[in-house]
């Protein structure tokens, strides 16, 4: 079964994802835009199983999910 697809436009914007971009290589002065062209070189299923995981060790974000969805009534 594949993953449903990832909304990159919208991941790209989000503080947690640009953060981790940033630690694997993204580069340039305005973020969205480093993160962006950062995206285009990456394989999107890979990208996307290393930024789940890497969201998940971080650990600071416990009431979002890695597509910055708010998780209702979980702490």
């Amino acid at each position: 079964m594949n993953a449903p697809p990832v909304d990159w436009p919208r991941i790209v914007e989000l503080p947690p994802f640009q953060m981790c971009a940033r630690e694997r290589g993204a580069r340039g002065d305005n973020a969205l835009q480093a993160c962006l062209a950062w995206v285009r070189q990456q394989e999107p299923e890979m990208l996307w199983a290393d930024y789940c995981e890497w969201f998940e060790h971080k650990g600071y974000w416990q009431n979002e999910t890695p597509d910055g969805r708010v998780l209702v009534g979980e702490v």
